[in-house]
């Protein structure tokens, strides 16, 4: 007996869904954003703290993305084609992207909040601009990784 299941996410939950598919590749985005704050911070001081403040603000950013990203389209609309209904699959492919792009915003802005309230005095505060790079190289890696897993 054969079991094909197919998971299908609503669009903007996809790239949140598919972290979790791919838990080893979290530590490798982790030590990314660690390089890129050490590297643009200029601060020595223990790699420990910083990824203490990485794992937590980056944790908290992915529960507030995944919330908020419930309230977005989902992709799962139909349209009428000769009396029958049928799926969208064109906006599906947009409303991913509108996902990535949702999630990095959110997780600029959860980041530095996070980060300016619960951890300033433990470590030098990143500007907005730092924690969107940070954010940057992560997102990239790990999209560019997830078409490299899938091929």
């Amino acid at each position: 007996m054969h079991l094909l299941a197919d998971l299908i996410f609503p669009a903007p939950k996809t790239f949140y869904q598919a972290t979790m598919a791919l838990p080893a590749l979290i530590g490798v985005l982790l030590l990314v954003e660690m390089l890129v704050y050490r590297r643009m911070i200029h601060h020595g001081g223990a790699w420990w703290k910083l990824l203490i403040i990485v794992t937590v603000v980056n944790a908290l950013s992915w529960v507030t993305g995944l919330v908020t990203s419930g309230f977005l389209p989902t992709g799962y609309e139909y349209e009428l084609v000769d009396g029958h209904m049928r799926p969208v699959h064109h906006q599906y492919f947009w409303l991913v992207l509108g996902g990535i792009a949702w999630a990095w915003f959110v997780s600029v802005l959860v980041e530095f909040g996070a980060w300016r309230v619960l951890f300033h005095w433990l470590s030098p505060t990143p500007s907005l601009r730092v924690v969107a790079w940070a954010n940057v190289a992560s997102y990239v890696l790990f999209i560019a990784s997830t078409f490299v897993l899938r091929f």
